[in-house]
């Protein structure tokens, strides 16, 4: 049976709950999130799509996210996202995230809005190749187990819907499903690419690091620089502070594909210092460009944005008619202090990620 979304919203008792000075949201309304309602762990804010800045839009945009009062990130979307088709295709397209397609869910108790307890959410993936329902904007559905936000958009034929689902362990899943109403293109195989861009401010902006995790140890991202995944291979990322206990893991799922051997794709990963001029990439084209960012900047003790990438393979399907719908997207977990589940039997001390089914550990400094 369905839970009953009740979200609190932001006022003085959330202060005494979260116990923390710094909490200070950017939006009010619907669009400010406590959750769960009894003992909140999470607290943030959603943009529309609609409303995202970039050039091409972000999906739905999250900001200024707090768990159990401590601050994780700035902001996170999709600002890039692109496709590209296998010769004798369609070629390749630099897509848009921000105009969104309606689907069904209800109600809607203010405008782009739907909590989803008198109708589910579903989108063109309930119902392949073709559109329907009236809501357009965000679903803020409380699953009970987890809180997820999706909303549909178009560009051309292709349907793009984004997710975040948030968990009260800690962890974050930003997905995205990719599928396409009916359409000649589709007929023909055809790769995804969308590259999430994370701006960390963990507990505060200045003194955050980046560690590059590997199966036995880590090493400390000193200056900007991108990875290329192999095939048994996907990137597992730590974000910290200097001072703090908070610690972020980023991990690639391991059903996303990878770049490496792949031009078009480019990066898997990418450490960045921030910079205002640097919200989306320096490509004028379909593919992606960071490389006149990635110019050996400090970003170790600093204020540092990490991208993360995930593509996915469609096969070409006969005469057109769309049927699938899938993508995949990172997991991020934050960990604030060691508890007994944090040991192995070894008695050393990792972090457990759990990913599309399967717990992966890695070492906890």
């Amino acid at each position: 049976m369905r839970r009953q979304l009740a979200l609190a919203f932001f006022v003085a008792a959330g202060v005494a709950a979260f116990g923390a000075s710094e909490l200070s949201a950017q939006c009010t309304g619907a669009n400010h999130v406590t959750w769960p309602v009894v003992n909140p762990v999470w607290d943030f804010c959603w943009v529309r799509p609609s409303a995202t800045l970039q050039p091409n839009g972000e999906g739905i945009r999250i900001t200024d996210v707090f768990y159990k009062g401590r601050k994780i990130f700035k902001d996170g979307g999709v600002p890039v996202l692109n496709v590209k088709y296998s010769p004798g295709g369609c070629g390749c397209f630099r897509d848009w995230f921000d105009q969104e397609r309606s689907f069904a869910c209800a109600p809607s108790p203010s405008a782009g809005y739907c909590t989803g307890t008198t109708t589910s959410v579903s989108t063109v993936c309930n119902h392949p190749g073709s559109d329907a329902g009236t809501f357009s904007g965000v679903a803020v559905d409380d699953k009970g187990s987890s809180l997820k936000l999706t909303s549909q958009t178009q560009a051309g034929w292709y349907r793009y819907i984004a997710t975040w689902e948030f968990f009260p362990d800690g962890r974050i899943h930003p997905g995205m499903d990719i599928t396409a109403v009916n359409n000649s293109c589709v007929a023909s195989t055809h790769r995804h690419h969308a590259y999430w861009r994370f701006d960390f401010d963990l507990d505060a902006v200045a003194n955050n690091f980046v560690e590059s995790v590997g199966a036995e140890t880590s090493t400390r991202v000193a200056t900007e620089r991108s990875w290329t995944d192999k095939v048994a291979e996907r990137s597992v990322w730590r974000v910290g502070r200097t001072g703090s206990s908070t610690r972020v893991y980023v991990s690639r799922n391991p059903e996303d594909g990878y770049a490496d051997g792949d031009t078009f794709g480019k990066i898997d990963g990418a450490v960045l210092a921030y910079s205002a001029t640097e919200l989306n990439d320096a490509s004028g084209g379909c593919e992606i460009d960071l490389a006149p960012y990635t110019n050996s900047q400090n970003v170790n003790n600093a204020d540092s944005v990490l991208w993360v990438h995930s593509m996915v393979d469609h096969t070409g399907e006969p005469g057109g008619v769309s049927a699938q719908c899938f993508m995949f997207g990172p997991w991020l977990k934050v960990r604030t202090r060691p508890t007994p589940a944090d040991f192995n039997g070894n008695g050393t001390s990792d972090v457990k990620l759990y990913v599309n089914g399967t717990w992966f550990s890695y070492p906890v400094p």
